[in-house]
């Protein structure tokens, strides 16, 4: 399991990204940034590591910590 984390938002909220190094399937944990630059720093470690988003995790609900979920969901091609 690896972890890397990412400082997003106007709160500098942490952003978690973690995979398996074995599926190279990932999750966001977090994803609080509120702009397109900051959705490109988190989405390029997936793409740089050849990593494959299984979910979008909130720890709570405050907008802080979900605010990219949408900006995540569409760059992604999520379906849920």
């Amino acid at each position: 399991m690896h972890l890397e984390t990412l400082t997003v938002g106007a709160y500098f909220t942490n952003c978690y990204v973690v995979w398996c190094s074995k599926t190279k399937e990932a999750i966001i944990i977090d994803p609080g940034f509120n702009s397109q630059a900051e959705a490109h720093k988190v989405l390029s470690v997936l793409k740089e590591k050849g990593l494959r988003t299984k979910f979008i995790v909130d720890t709570h609900g405050h907008p802080d910590h979900t605010c990219g979920n949408g900006i995540a969901k569409n760059r992604l091609a999520l379906k849920y």
